[in-house]
């Protein structure tokens, strides 16, 4: 009998206190149980570094595939996340990047982080990317503005990657519009879903 994949719905809004946004209880779960794979499901502006740190960590050690499926959008953190997972499919129209650490000043305005706190996220992003065999410089750019890479982005410009920029620059699987076809470009088909949080 096929063993079931695991489905980890994540995503609705940039408010994620503490690690509620990635469910590592859900995620041990789909492990014990012998889950084929796991789909991280993404549509989100966002989250707190802390966290994302936190649940990039879980899922470079959790032992069961893990799928990252850009629905429609995965800005900041949840781009960390994203590269973190073995595979990335995005739904059409997806984007991901544009993850440059960003605080609130004393007036409550939205500020981007200083140097030291860039670099730290920037590392963080290689390290990620280099652990899943993506290039290194285009996980790097998209927290780091100062980067250009020629023929993607441009010094001074954060890299968001759509689709297409995603497929040529190897941080991408196939585009699918739902979950079974997630399933289909993974090798999965006929393969039930299950929720779990």
């Amino acid at each position: 009998m096929d063993k079931g994949g695991g489905l980890a719905p994540h995503g609705g809004g940039g408010d994620w206190p503490g690690h509620r946004f990635l469910p590592a209880k859900g995620l041990r779960e789909a492990e014990r149980s012998g889950a084929r794979a796991v789909i991280i499901e993404f549509s989100t502006p966002g989250g707190y570094l802390d966290a994302a740190q936190a649940a990039r960590d879980l899922i470079l050690a959790v032992k069961v595939r893990t799928i990252a499926y850009v629905n429609r959008e995965a800005y900041s953190a949840s781009a960390l996340l994203a590269i973190a997972c073995e595979e990335i499919c995005f739904a059409p129209g997806g984007v991901m990047g544009a993850a440059a650490p960003l605080y609130f000043d004393p007036q409550g305005r939205m500020e981007e982080a200083p140097e030291k706190v860039i670099s730290a996220v920037r590392a963080l992003f290689r390290a990620t990317a280099e652990h899943r065999g993506c290039n290194p410089l285009v996980a790097e750019a998209m927290v780091d503005r100062t980067l250009a890479i020629p023929g993607l982005v441009e010094s001074g410009e954060l890299l968001t990657l759509t689709a297409l920029t995603a497929g040529e620059w190897g941080y991408f699987e196939g585009e699918a519009v739902d979950l079974l076809e997630v399933l289909e470009l993974a090798g999965l088909s006929g393969v039930v879903i299950r929720g779990f949080s």
